[in-house]
């Protein structure tokens, strides 16, 4: 059953969506951020950065370039990660 025209999303896509998230979440406490802080510097809002962390949103393309740029790491790294195809904290390291 698809709700206001999206698709359902798969158990795949949901554990995908938490996993990246959580790899987010654990970087940026990493560098010491806290949530409102790391919003602020990429541009989010917070309640909608802590839904990406818990996996309940989608991330976009600007979203993903807003949170490198606080991050200090490359926009196609966080793209990979995003994808399982590298490590956030190696990902960072490059």
């Amino acid at each position: 059953m698809t709700i206001m025209g999206r698709r359902p999303i798969s158990v795949g896509e949901n554990k995908s969506r938490e996993r990246f998230g959580t790899m987010l979440k654990q970087h940026r406490t990493s560098l010491g951020l806290g949530l409102h802080e790391a919003a602020r510097a990429s541009g989010l809002n917070h309640t909608t950065l802590s839904r990406i962390e818990n996996g309940e949103r989608p991330i976009g393309l600007g979203d993903l370039r807003g949170l490198a740029d606080a991050y200090g790491v490359p926009w196609e790294a966080l793209v990979m990660a995003q994808r399982g195809q590298l490590p956030l904290a190696l990902a960072a390291a490059t």
